[in-house]
């Protein structure tokens, strides 16, 4: 119910430039219940999310006008609100979105065999 709310209030925003970009991202979000949570956005759409001991990986995204939606294998669902940089979690088995507040985001690196990083 409050994604169709979400999904109609920001059908009708412009685009910015803070659209994710899903080749080569890192993400830093802090989450109710996860505290920080480090998701990347790889090539070919494929996408992680890892807290605390926890890993889980996804495939592809839905964009539907201002939202970007990113589901991941443990039935989680990240949903970025691309006018205004904003980053809820509905969480497996939750019915409410919770909001994420963002800590950093910069492109990804690729690890080099031999390259201390």
């Amino acid at each position: 119910m409050i994604i169709r709310l979400l999904i109609l209030i920001f059908l009708s925003l412009p685009a910015t430039a803070k659209d994710l970009n899903f080749g080569s991202t890192d993400l830093k979000l802090n989450c109710p219940q996860r505290g920080n949570v480090e998701i990347t956005l790889h090539r070919y759409d494929h996408v992680s999310e890892q807290w605390g001991k926890h890993f889980a990986v996804g495939s592809g995204h839905t964009r539907h006008g201002d939202l970007v939606f990113i589901r991941f294998t443990n039935g989680d669902m990240l949903i970025h609100l691309d006018s205004t940089d904003e980053y809820l979690f509905r969480y497996a088995g939750q019915n409410k979105s919770q909001y994420c507040r963002k800590i950093s985001q910069r492109p990804a690196t690729a690890l080099q065999p031999g390259r201390v990083v």
